[in-house]
C-alpha cells in the first residue's frame, strides 16, 4: 500500500488541519496555511495560553474585552468567567474552561 503524502500543520495537538499532496503541491500547502491560519484565528495557539512562568494566561472575554475572573468552586469545577454586568443586571454569560 502506497502512503500518500500530507501536509499537516497543527496549533496544540487538538486543532489540526490535513491536507493530501497532490501535483500541485504549492496549491496544497498554500490551501493548507489558510485554513490553519482560521483555526489560529478562531481558538489562539497553545503558546499564548501560558506566560513566561508555566501559569495560564488569563482569558479575555471576547464581548467586553475584559479579564476574566477565575473562580475555583463552580458547580462543574474551576472556570473563568466574565464578571462584566449586562443591561439586564445580570453578568455576561461568556465563560472559559479553566
Amino acid at each position: 500500500m502506497v502512503e500518500e503524502n500530507q501536509i499537516i500543520l497543527s496549533t496544540d495537538g487538538k486543532h489540526t488541519v490535513i491536507v493530501p499532496v497532490s501535483k500541485d503541491w504549492e496549491a496544497d500547502l498554500e490551501n493548507a496555511c489558510a485554513i490553519y491560519d482560521q483555526i489560529v484565528g478562531k481558538y489562539g495557539l497553545k503558546c499564548e495560553q501560558y506566560q513566561n512562568n508555566g501559569q495560564k494566561k488569563e482569558p479575555v472575554c471576547p464581548i467586553h474585552k475584559k479579564t476574566m475572573t477565575y473562580v475555583e468552586n463552580g458547580k462543574y469545577g474551576p472556570f473563568w468567567s466574565c464578571r462584566q454586568k449586562m443591561r439586564d443586571g445580570g453578568f455576561c454569560k461568556k465563560t472559559a474552561e479553566a
